[in-house]
């Protein structure tokens, strides 16, 4: 608000100097100060022309880390989701997510509670769509990221093969997209060289207990 009012402010100084140069262009015993107040108008108008340049590189800049900040959030939330469902190993980097999401089968049904963990994902994921979209603005492949993800929402309906077929292919769609916004590698780690997968059901029950409480901590 501050900057909006200096911005006008100086507008206002640079017309009126403007103004009235133009206003005392019959005055040839004053182009002295004609030029003086067209060299004012222009240089006051120079001013809000940088400071608007400026502020909008700012914002521009501000707006990409605020994407790479929700796309480090989002796909942190991608990998918790992966591993309570295929298991594999904490910390995973990028290529071994995504290997791990290219391994998900048709009759690897989610529990219960990862169910439950994917429509929260869906769910938190549409609404950080909805609450920043100058943010969605600045990065794209982070809007549609989130957009794929809010996909997860219809989970709500139960699940089957065809249903377990889309969730996984929207967790495979976002987080390269969401590994676009952060510059990581989009390869894919060989799904059988990847430790500790382990898909049944029993198994997610337990991962998801584990979440819970490390979450607790």
């Amino acid at each position: 608000m501050v900057r909006t009012f200096l911005a006008l402010a100086t507008l206002l100084l640079s017309g009126s100097a403007v103004g009235l140069a133009w206003w005392l262009r019959d005055r040839p015993d004053l182009e002295t100060a004609r030029s003086i107040l067209v060299n004012l108008g222009t240089e006051f108008f120079g001013i809000v022309v940088t400071v608007a340049v400026v502020d909008w590189l700012f914002e521009r800049r501000r707006m990409h880390e605020r994407a790479r900040e929700l796309a480090w959030s989002v796909l942190h939330d991608i990998e918790r989701v992966v591993r309570v469902w295929q298991g594999g190993p904490p910390g995973m980097e990028s290529d071994e997510l995504l290997g791990l999401i290219t391994s998900i089968e048709t009759d690897d049904t989610p529990s219960e509670s990862c169910q439950a963990l994917l429509v929260h994902l869906g769910q938190r994921s549409r609404e950080l769509s909805d609450k920043e979209p100058r943010t969605m603005a600045a990065s794209p492949p982070l809007k549609g990221a989130l957009q794929e993800l809010g996909g997860l929402r219809s989970l709500r309906d139960g699940s089957s093969p065809t249903s377990v077929r889309m969730v996984s292919e929207i967790l495979d769609t976002s987080a390269v997209q969401l590994g676009k916004v952060l510059g990581l590698s989009t390869q894919r780690f060989p799904a059988g060289l990847i430790r500790f997968r382990d898909p049944a059901p029993e198994a997610q029950e337990r991962r998801y207990r584990e979440l819970r409480n490390e979450v607790a901590r």
